[in-house]
């Protein structure tokens, strides 16, 4: 038990080290971390909208914020933030807790738990056209594994947000007719996620399902 509280112990450190140090790397740093930075205070508010029609038709806008609550061990021993998700209908509702995911920031990737899924968000070093398997931790491996970064160091704008230099990932994009699928996250340096852009559109479904959902920052408190 000592052995593994000592390596916890060094690798919360490691942790500490990366998040403290992730608002002053470069634009030449090899892992990049700024693009996935997280402490635990962190807050991200986003602006949701949720299309989903199947047999039925539901569409929905509404806010979303992601809290760092505090870091904890996972059962790999690993250091690993516990993110508390809230929503609200209008900014003058209050916030409810919806779910709890978690993430761990690696040496070598980001992965985020949702909803009891792992994905690799990133891979580090970061760098354009690097090509992943984002879902070689969960169901989908074999199905969809063709995560890109297909810009990087560009900047961004979104509502009243303006950043110097993000990057894409897209996780999957194809069209067969029948499926077409496309799902995107953008990040910003220093920041995070920053847009996220979900689409199915499902023929073969009994109601011809079409899915779309989006997610964009609105304002967030990393300096």
């Amino acid at each position: 038990m000592k052995g593994k509280s000592a390596l916890f112990i060094l690798a919360l450190a490691t942790v500490i080290t990366i998040t403290a140090c992730h608002k002053d790397e470069s634009l030449n740093e090899p892992i990049s971390y700024r693009y996935f930075p997280m402490a635990v205070g962190d807050s991200l508010i986003y602006d949701v909208s949720l299309f989903d029609k199947d047999l039925n038709t539901y569409d929905s806008t509404y806010q979303l914020l992601e809290r760092v609550e505090s870091i904890f061990s996972d059962n790999q021993g690993r250091p690993t933030f516990r993110l508390e998700r809230y929503t609200r209908k209008t900014a003058t509702d209050p916030w409810i807790i919806y779910k709890v995911w978690t993430a761990n920031l690696l040496t070598t990737s980001a992965e985020k738990k949702e909803d009891n899924i792992t994905y690799v968000k990133l891979v580090f070093p970061v760098k354009l056209n690097e090509q992943w398997n984002g879902n070689a931790k969960n169901f989908m491996a074999d199905e969809f594994d063709d995560y890109k970064i297909i810009s990087i160091d560009e900047p961004y704008s979104s509502a009243n947000l303006n950043f110097d230099s993000s990057l894409t990932v897209r996780q999957v994009d194809y069209d067969y007719g029948f499926e077409k699928r496309s799902h995107y996250e953008k990040y910003a340096a220093g920041v995070g996620m920053v847009y996220k852009d979900v689409y199915d559109s499902l023929q073969g479904s009994p109601g011809g399902r079409i899915f779309h959902y989006t997610e964009s920052l609105i304002s967030h408190n990393k300096k």
